[in-house]
């Protein structure tokens, strides 16, 4: 079992073109590691892969689930399946689908 660190909250306004009580998320991410890498370059969602770290991303001070924001190690990841239709170098890029291991 996994998770990706997030956060969300309430928020009261207009976002076109619904006026109202909105929920807003995002996810912690850091940087890649060398399987997701070649998938996106730029940043990968922050992993978290046991309840210890569950409790501290839910539960801890701000210090302890910050040290969470870290490359989940690339021999715990591997590609299943990587969509290699042409690219354009325009928005997007190959897609890629990851498998945590063990």
């Amino acid at each position: 079992m996994f998770a990706f660190a997030g956060i969300w909250c309430t928020w009261r306004g207009s976002a076109n073109p619904v006026d109202g009580e909105h929920t807003l998320y995002g996810f912690l991410i850091t940087e890649p590691n060398s399987v997701v890498r070649p998938v996106h370059s730029k940043a990968m969602r922050a992993i978290l892969t046991n309840p210890v770290e569950f409790d501290a991303w839910l539960e801890g001070d701000v210090e302890s689930a910050l040290k969470l924001q870290r490359s989940l190690p690339a021999v715990r990841l591997r590609v299943v399946v990587l969509d290699q239709r042409e690219w354009d170098g325009v928005g997007g890029g190959p897609q890629g689908q990851l498998a945590l291991e063990g």
